[in-house]
């Protein structure tokens, strides 16, 4: 059970000896008041005790009773959120200070005196003195330790209590500000909210210049180099084709396969003396006899592939050498430097594109 402060005690018992006597109804509620809240502290729910003393406070308040609010403020520093009673019960510590120091005629003024005091001396090691001083301009928007501080609070003491603090600020147009410091007892710290504008962005970069080179030119290099490629692609086809006529003039010579067995009976029938002689002679024949028919369709599928094969290869070589010789003649590249000139027209702004 807390024992009563002698101020506390003094002041119930001058309010008991005033009962009797006639009271106003306002000093009858705040008696009853004071009465509840010693007793909400006696029984340790010093929250309670706190919220009902200030209501007594606020009907009148004297020496003794905010000796009372600084002592409950002491016991609930002593839970998180400790420094709001802190600051809150040095505040009502030095009232009780002052008001007592002024108060010659008050009853047991020595002792109140000195118990606020000694209070005074206890919370002020438990709190620092933060001055937060804003820049030049419109008042940022500054929190610390997530809590809002006013406009008003900008540039003033603020007691705070000892330990780490982070301080927050935001204006429009500058960089957001973060710091974090650390007060010990009895420190008196001002830290400068330093806002530094957010940089410009650099200007944009000059439209880039247009290389372009004269259609006429650009058409003819890009047809001489199709007819390079396409004459290229034409004498690959034109040897393909010239490779498979051998392969199969090989395969007519090579009595082991069926083409080659027929051309060897029906040469061995005939007679004939040389290839252009044989194919002759089947075509006429083929009609009546098989292994004339094989030697026909041999000697006309070869004709055809070395007809391909000279027309491919001829048409290639045409077509690359002209496209070579035309892309060699043509004159290096001149570029054409292509810009936008804004001018201001009759009308308006003129957009115009100069060579």
């Amino acid at each position: 059970m807390r024992a009563p402060s002698f101020a506390l005690s003094l002041c119930l018992a001058l309010a008991a000896s005033r009962a009797v006597a006639q009271e106003s109804p306002a000093e009858a509620a705040r008696r009853a008041l004071v009465d509840t809240a010693f007793a909400l502290s006696n029984a340790g729910d010093h929250a309670r005790a706190l919220a009902v003393a200030e209501q007594a406070a606020a009907l009148r308040t004297t020496p003794s009773l905010r000796l009372f609010l600084a002592e409950e403020h002491e016991h609930l520093a002593s839970a998180a959120p400790a420094e709001r009673h802190l600051v809150d019960g040095l505040a009502q510590a030095e009232r009780c200070v002052a008001e007592a120091t002024a108060q010659t005629a008050i009853n047991n003024r020595a002792r109140i005196l000195h118990d606020c005091e000694a209070l005074v001396s206890r919370l002020r090691g438990r709190v620092g003195t933060l001055t937060l001083t804003a820049p030049a301009g419109a008042a940022p928007r500054v929190w610390l330790d997530d809590r809002p501080v006013s406009a008003d609070a900008l540039g003033t003491a603020m007691r705070v209590s000892v330990g780490e603090h982070h301080i927050e600020a935001l204006r429009d147009g500058d960089l957001p500000f973060t710091t974090t410091i650390t007060l010990a007892a009895g420190d008196t710290r001002t830290v400068p909210v330093a806002l530094a504008p957010v940089p410009r962005a650099p200007p944009p970069a000059p439209p880039p210049e247009v290389l372009a080179e004269p259609s006429a030119r650009r058409v003819a290099r890009a047809l001489a180099w199709t007819s390079v490629g396409v004459g290229a692609l034409s004498t690959v086809v034109g040897v393909v084709q010239w490779a498979r006529s051998s392969s199969l003039r090989s395969d007519a010579l090579d009595p082991s396969n069926v083409t080659g067995a027929a051309w060897a009976r029906y040469a061995t029938a005939t007679g004939a003396s040389n290839a252009d002689a044989l194919c002759n002679r089947a075509s006429r024949e083929a009609a009546s006899n098989g292994d004339a028919r094989t030697v026909d369709a041999t000697c006309r599928t070869q004709s055809s592939l070395v007809a391909t094969a000279w027309a491919f290869g001829a048409a290639g070589v045409a077509l690359t050498a002209v496209g070579a010789v035309v892309a060699v003649m043509l004159p290096p590249s001149t570029t054409v430097r292509v810009a936008p000139v804004v001018a201001a027209g009759l009308g308006g702004a003129v957009v115009e594109v100069r060579f």
